[in-house]
């Protein structure tokens, strides 16, 4: 039977039980005790917003464009026995969230596991070849002295981070085969768009644009 991604049920369930608690938000301390009432007001009204589980745009899809008959296929990279628990219980976790599905695809790179400066291990896709091979994604990424000079005549400035920014981007269904990897419990294959190939950047910002330029 094909595997399936988490329907909207299901992700909305996740969601739910993700949002349950109360949302941390870092806020200026120069703040008014009014405008701290307002902000905390406005998280709470739109706090399925403010959740740890990705969600998924339909407002495009990433595809991966290359020459015709060509296959990437890398052999897996030895995995030592204490990395392991953590690698399966990353691809639980991915497959949960319809992040990936089981895979017969002929393609596949490697991945590797980069601690990271708190002990954790990042769970990392090394797609160093595909990114060779693959049309490069030309789409501008913005300025920064733009930006900082846009900011300039703003009263109120707030940062935001995406939940798993790339997770949120479907893949087509021909791109899909082209980003397998394998691990000790078997052959997978993105259903989103994963960290590490080199036209995210540019589909996360052509995404963000479509969605945020008209306002």
């Amino acid at each position: 039977v094909p595997h399936q991604p988490p329907k909207k049920g299901t992700r909305d369930q996740l969601a739910a039980l993700a949002t349950s608690d109360p949302v941390v938000v870092d806020v200026n301390p120069h703040l008014s005790a009014a405008q701290k009432g307002e902000l905390q007001h406005l998280i709470g009204q739109f706090s399925d917003v403010f959740s740890p589980i990705p969600g998924q745009t339909n407002v495009l899809q990433h595809n991966i464009r290359m020459p015709p008959g060509v296959i990437i296929r890398r052999r897996p990279y030895l995995v030592p026995e204490a990395r392991r628990q953590a690698i399966e219980e990353e691809v639980q976790q991915m497959l949960k969230l319809g992040v990936i599905e089981p895979s017969h695809s002929p393609w596949s790179s490697p991945i590797v596991m980069v601690p990271k400066p708190d002990g954790t291990l990042c769970f990392c896709n090394y797609f160093r070849c595909l990114n060779k091979v693959s049309e490069f994604d030309g789409y501008p990424m913005p300025r920064v002295d733009e930006l900082l000079e846009c900011l300039g005549r703003a009263r109120y400035i707030s940062t935001l981070d995406l939940t798993k920014g790339y997770w949120q981007v479907p893949l087509s269904e021909s791109a899909k085969p082209k980003t397998a990897f394998s691990t000790p419990s078997g052959h997978w294959q993105y259903w989103t768009l994963p960290f590490g190939l080199h036209g995210a950047p540019a589909m996360l910002q052509r995404m963000m644009d479509i969605i945020l330029r008209p306002h």
